[in-house]
């Protein structure tokens, strides 16, 4: 008991220097910012530029299952470590909720019209580059990712390290995911009117865009992170443990770019980041029968990450995909993408992501088996701009008008800074650009999510202390942003 005592109070130190460090990584101000939502405020999730999904590793489910009792029980086995492998899929299902994300309106599929189309339309055909004013066409995505890989996991006895009874029971460790993404936008259109000119799929990928595309299939593969750990396990006493650990998130790949409306991102897009954990198991029945066991656990792992800098494609303030319109510039410059013009470098505070794993065990001599519950879900990410939006752009219009650039002489493209993704509207009297102001930084950060989660797994204990089990799982969402989905694991493992 006092070297539980012992353990909890040093752990309470590490909680201690983990909020202040998560405290200070917000200290420093940047010389300029510029934070900026739409009124719609965070209930409109829709017209979204980014995306990030649940990486495939953030499953405490399959990394406690099985695992739990092996490092509890190394000790009495007289081992140095212990160490996991763990093989994952997972696939999405297609829903309405991530194709009204990515498009706007709360629509599933967009209208998209040439000029000389009367009536109402969702996309104005020229805003895309297609010269054809007679086109008509519906555009539809259903946007699918799978995710495969595995993660290595390895524990040391901490007392092997440094003989000191202080670190009888801790541990240090690392685990090291290796994950293969692919992702899919799947752009459709109807059957056009017309077959001149570009059709839809060419437009979202010209040459001249470089951000923001939309494309079909899109692998990519890496280790996206290391994630060094220090642990104690603080109570093993007749199938009843207790475990605290916490850890240093290390990435190592590199963070995604905005070339693609759904580009695939490894791991937390490049974020360093912190992790405190717990794992709790009660037992509820007779301890009298050593070989049988039904037990409650808890498991939940909160990752907090830090800051980092990164490209991101905005909208404009009550104007959804207006990054897809044309601009023109007060030096003369005309129709430019405005996926180019749009794009800034910004600082990105990201979120905390919890995942709670809750449940009953069932162990019977070799064999152990559990259903559970699990809960993931993390904030808003915020967005500040890194330099001031220069003052250069404004919506491309039809004619001309005088530039307020004092180095222009003579009249440049004009602007129309009331047209919609829908339409063109009238000239502005003068040029009339864009501002800070004007853009919607909402609209390019990864949304608030809760997932729910249902797991079931069953494996194998031989008698020196190696192990094996299958699990498999059905993630839902209720109202928030995040893929449904299902996944199976295989796993084993061992104290050597």
């Amino acid at each position: 008991m006092s070297n539980s005592i012992k353990n909890l109070k040093l752990y309470a130190l590490l909680l201690i220097s983990f909020n202040i460090t998560a405290a200070l990584q917000d200290a420093w101000v940047p010389n300029y910012q510029v934070l900026i939502y739409r009124p719609a405020g965070l209930t409109d999730k829709s017209s979204q530029s980014f995306f990030l999904p649940r990486p495939l590793f953030d499953n405490v489910a399959a990394k406690q299952a099985l695992w739990h009792n092996i490092i509890h029980n190394r000790d009495e086995q007289d081992k140095s470590g212990s160490w996991q492998l763990i093989t994952l899929f997972q696939d999405t299902l297609s829903t309405d909720r991530m194709k009204r994300y990515f498009l706007f309106d709360c629509k599933t599929s967009l209208t998209v019209k040439g000029d000389n189309y009367s009536g109402t339309r969702d996309i104005r055909a020229e805003w895309l580059g297609i010269n054809n004013t007679n086109f008509n066409s519906v555009l539809s995505i259903d946007p699918h990712q799978q995710q495969f890989g595995f993660v290595a996991e390895y524990q040391h006895a901490f007392k092997k390290i440094i003989d000191w009874n202080l670190f009888d029971q801790w541990w240090v460790g690392f685990s090291l995911p290796v994950v293969i993404v692919e992702q899919n936008m799947q752009l459709s259109e109807a059957p056009v009117t017309t077959t001149t000119g570009m059709n839809l799929r060419q437009a979202f990928n010209q040459c001249d865009w470089k951000y923001n595309k939309i494309d079909g299939k899109q692998t990519r593969a890496g280790v996206p992170e290391i994630m060094f750990t220090l642990g104690t396990n603080m109570l093993n006493r007749k199938h009843s443990q207790v475990g605290i650990y916490s850890g240093l998130i290390v990435p190592t790949s590199h963070r995604a770019c905005p070339d693609y409306l759904f580009s695939p991102i490894l791991g937390h897009n490049r974020h360093w980041g912190m992790s405190l954990g717990l794992q709790f198991q009660l037992r509820l029945s007779d301890e009298y029968s050593p070989d049988y066991c039904v037990a409650f656990f808890a498991n939940v792992e909160n990752q907090f990450f830090f800051r980092n800098y990164q490209y991101r494609t905005f909208d404009l303030i009550d104007k959804p995909w207006s990054r897809y319109l044309q601009f023109n510039a007060n030096d003369g410059r005309k129709n430019l993408p405005g996926v180019n013009v749009l794009t800034r470098w910004v600082k990105v505070h990201p979120f905390n992501i919890v995942d709670l794993s809750t449940g009953f065990r069932l162990k019977a001599e070799h064999f152990e088996g559990e259903v559970g519950y699990n809960l993931w879900g993390h904030g808003n990410e915020r967005v500040l701009l890194r330099c001031p939006f220069p003052e250069t752009y404004g919506i491309a219009g039809r004619g001309t008008s005088a530039s307020n650039c004092p180095t222009v002489i003579g009249n440049v493209g004009a602007t129309a800074s009331a047209s919609t993704i829908a339409e063109l509207c009238d000239d502005d009297e003068i040029f009339t650009p864009i501002k800070d102001i004007d853009l919607d930084l909402l609209s390019a950060v990864s949304r608030s999510a809760v997932t729910h989660k249902f797991h079931t797994s069953i494996g194998y204990h031989w008698k020196n202390g190696a192990f094996a089990g299958v699990g498999a799982f059905f993630e839902g969402v209720r109202r928030d942003v995040m893929f449904e989905e299902w996944g199976v694991w295989f796993k084993l493992g061992a104290n050597i």
